[in-house]
């Protein structure tokens, strides 16, 4: 006897390949942005450092309003990348989460066909993935340099504004260039672990070892 055919199963087949393509597109889309975030504060960083550089050149204001105006100018620079780094883990984190709901469409259908799961290059489970767990994302990292890169220029320059002499604000620019990094590396790791948690709660489909 033939067994009945479901006559779902077409629908169910499109539905979660709908799904499929729907979730790639918005990874592609995140990992995008993210690239384009990147060149934008590279280039509005490049043009404000270079504005400064011919202001100071051309002698079109005094000594004390430029460096209150490189502040000013280091200050909106650091926001800006603060909002582009904050999107580069958000954007990991996020591609996590659609790297594991495509491991799920990926298990109904190796569910329905063993004989598949040798030739599937992609995971098929949804255990946290390496955007959570092992973040080393060079985006992000260049990110993290020139952020440091700029609180150690608003370290220095504030120091010599008001202590006055250039070895005080090489210090302070070396400390401010530490104390930056460590704070982005520090924050980025506890968003990870977090998000590495969460992910954990939510494993319907674990990874399985075959045995040989």
């Amino acid at each position: 006897m033939n067994r009945p055919e479901n006559p779902h199963r077409d629908d169910s087949v499109e539905f979660l390949l709908a799904e499929f393509n729907q979730i790639t597109e918005e990874t592609r889309r995140l990992r995008e942005e993210g690239l384009n975030r990147l060149n934008f504060f590279i280039t509005l960083t490049s043009s404000v450092l270079a504005g400064l550089v011919l202001v100071s050149q051309i002698n079109v204001m005094s000594a004390f309003n430029l460096q209150m105006v490189s502040i000013g100018a280091l200050i909106f620079l650091i926001l800006m990348g603060w909002s582009a780094f904050r999107f580069t883990i958000s954007r990991d984190i996020n591609t996590d989460l659609n790297i594991r709901a495509t491991g799920r469409i990926r298990r109904f259908f190796i569910d329905r066909d063993p004989l598949i799961a040798p030739y599937v290059t992609w995971q098929h489970h949804d255990e946290p993935t390496r955007w959570v767990t092992n973040n080393t994302s060079n985006l992000r990292t260049t990110i993290q340099s020139i952020l440091s890169l700029l609180f150690a220029l608003l370290a220095g320059l504030m120091a010599y504004l008001i202590l006055g002499q250039i070895i005080w604000s090489i210090l302070f620019g070396i400390v401010g260039f530490g104390v930056g990094l460590a704070v982005l590396l520090f924050y980025a790791r506890k968003r990870f672990e977090t998000a590495a948690k969460a992910a954990e709660t939510m494993v319907r489909f674990p990874q399985t070892v075959t045995k040989e």
